[in-house]
């Protein structure tokens, strides 16, 4: 196990595995469930893959949503590209960035489950306040993130 968690990189630690962990973690306690493996191996392998659908559903549906809504707005792409390679702090930034994004989706979906029960059971949950707040924080972090990276871009040019 420890040859693996050692070739594992960690952006795909930070942002696979532990938004993978945490769902799992939240979902288990929350909903009472036990949505983990007994075998150590196999949960690992679940909390990274959960963790990637995490990061995808940010980066294919939430992203757009934002940029679409005039929450964030991107530098242009070939202006990044010249940036980032004079300035490795861009690079830092945007795996910052990438990680809030997850953390969007991860809240998020924990959001739509909890209302989706909500409205199942007719009945009114805390969680979905703290779910919702939690989705709302690290849209404000994501936007404040893209906007430095942004900003580093254009200072660049």
């Amino acid at each position: 196990m420890e040859k693996i968690i050692e070739k594992m990189e960690i952006y795909h630690f930070i942002n696979h595995f532990l938004p993978g962990a945490v769902f799992v973690a939240i979902f288990n306690k929350i909903y009472e469930n036990d949505f983990l493996d007994s075998n150590i191996i196999i949960a690992i392998i679940e909390y990274y893959f959960i963790g990637l659908v995490l990061s995808r559903i940010g980066s294919v549906v939430f992203q757009p949503v934002l940029r679409k809504i005039k929450i964030i707005k991107h530098a242009d792409y070939n202006n990044y590209i010249k940036a980032s390679k004079e300035d490795e702090k861009i690079d830092i930034l945007q795996r910052e960035a990438n990680q809030y994004r997850t953390y969007i989706a991860t809240f998020a979906i924990l959001a739509i489950i909890q209302s989706y029960i909500c409205i199942v059971d007719n009945t009114f949950a805390a969680s979905l306040i703290l779910f919702i707040g939690l989705t709302i924080l690290f849209i404000f972090a994501y936007k404040k993130q893209i906007s430095f990276i942004v900003e580093r871009v254009e200072n660049y040019q």
